[in-house]
């Protein structure tokens, strides 16, 4: 069973030696799908039974990440918090998929894909 939630941040990066326009400083607004999975529902419970995880408990966990990435420059904030040596959609989207590594589940989750948007038309995607 799979779940995922949409995210979104602004944010902008240049890609230093780029043959094109990234090159120079520009923006983003990122849409970022997170999407997790599990083999079974929880069992029934007060509060969260028959869930795979409540979309409250995923943004509280992936909080901490957009307040660092959100209107931000990613050649900074990407850079230290992430850990990538260049601040494309793929080693963004990389990162973030190895930022989750850090991330203590609460249940038998796991992240089954990490899709990031940095155009309406072009995303990067991320399996474990």
């Amino acid at each position: 069973m799979r779940i995922g939630k949409v995210y979104r941040f602004e944010a902008a990066h240049h890609l230093p030696g780029h043959k094109g326009k990234c090159a120079a400083p520009h923006g983003h607004s990122y849409k970022l799908e997170v999407e997790i999975s599990a083999d079974d529902l929880i069992p029934t419970g007060p509060s969260d039974g028959g869930m795979v995880m409540d979309f409250e408990e995923l943004d509280n966990l992936i909080k901490p990440l957009l307040e660092v990435l959100d209107h931000s420059d990613l050649n900074v904030s990407a850079r230290t918090h992430l850990h990538i040596d260049r601040t494309t959609a793929e080693f963004l989207c990389l990162g973030i998929g190895r930022w989750f590594d850090s991330v203590t589940f609460s249940r038998r989750v796991r992240i089954s894909r990490i899709r990031l948007w940095e155009t309406d038309r072009c995303y990067a995607e991320w399996t474990p």
